[in-house]
C-alpha cells in the first residue's frame, strides 16, 4: 500500500518551519513513504477542504495531526502502515 504524507504549511505560521523539518526527516528515514510539503500560498486553490489550520498533517488523504506531532509518533504511525 502506498503511504502519502502531506504536510500543509503557510508563511507566517509559527510551527511550519518545524513541520517542514519533520517532513524532510520522514523522507530521510522512510524513503518508501511519499512525503509532500504543500504551501497554501502556492497551492492555487487545490487544497483539501479538511485543512482548516497549519500545520496540518494528512496521511493517505486523512487528517492525522493539527499541529506538529512528535517525530517518533509520526514515524511509528507511518511505519505501521507498511506492516
Amino acid at each position: 500500500m502506498a503511504v502519502i504524507l502531506e504536510v500543509y504549511v503557510q508563511a507566517g505560521c509559527l510551527g511550519c518551519e518545524h513541520a517542514q523539518r519533520l517532513a524532510r526527516e520522514v523522507k530521510r528515514r522512510l524513503p518508501q513513504a511519499e512525503a509532500r510539503i504543500i504551501d497554501l500560498a502556492l497551492s492555487e486553490g487545490q487544497v483539501n477542504p479538511a485543512v482548516l489550520a497549519v500545520p496540518t498533517y494528512m496521511v493517505n488523504s486523512r487528517v492525522r495531526y493539527l499541529g506538529n506531532p512528535h517525530l517518533q509518533d509520526l514515524l511509528a504511525e507511518l511505519q505501521g502502515l507498511f506492516e
